[in-house]
């Protein structure tokens, strides 16, 4: 079996956020952004509350307003295409099936997917091309602090 460069980036970097314990800046994803629409990401560790929807939406908390399915979305996308809200509620989503798979019941803590968040975007820094469930599935292998 033959493993792609860019799955094998996002294990070494996803092993990275493990062994330095899952914290970051947050700083460097949030930075870039590919059009005027999408504001720059919070990945901070730090966020205690989900990020809000787009003013004026009418979705809530944990409704995704992304178009795309996410194994369809690049980590390029990720970090300069989705706004804040739209990139936690895809990490908790795939935080949330991940777990349900081991065995938890309902969503994620908000929490861990806030932490997921910022693991799923330093993940992809150099992965371009790398798709998202891809990146989750990856880092909720290699960090058992996510598991139920």
């Amino acid at each position: 079996m033959r493993i792609s460069p860019a799955l094998l980036a996002v294990a070494a970097l996803a092993a990275t956020v493990v062994a330095c314990g899952g914290t970051g800046s947050g700083t460097g994803s949030g930075t870039v952004q590919s059009d005027t629409t999408a504001p720059a990401a919070d990945t901070s560790p730090t966020r205690t509350e989900p990020p809000s929807p787009k003013a004026g939406s009418s979705a809530g908390t944990y409704e995704q307003t992304w178009k795309s399915a996410y194994a369809d979305t690049p980590c390029a996308d990720f970090l300069t295409k989705m706004s804040d809200h739209q990139r936690w509620v895809m990490a908790s989503d795939l935080l949330t099936e991940a777990r349900e798979k081991d065995g938890a019941t309902g969503r994620a803590p908000d929490d861990g997917s806030t932490r997921f968040e910022a693991g799923l975007a330093t993940a992809c820094e150099g992965s371009a091309d790398t798709r998202m469930t891809d990146v989750g599935i990856t880092l909720y292998r290699l960090d058992p602090s996510y598991h139920p």
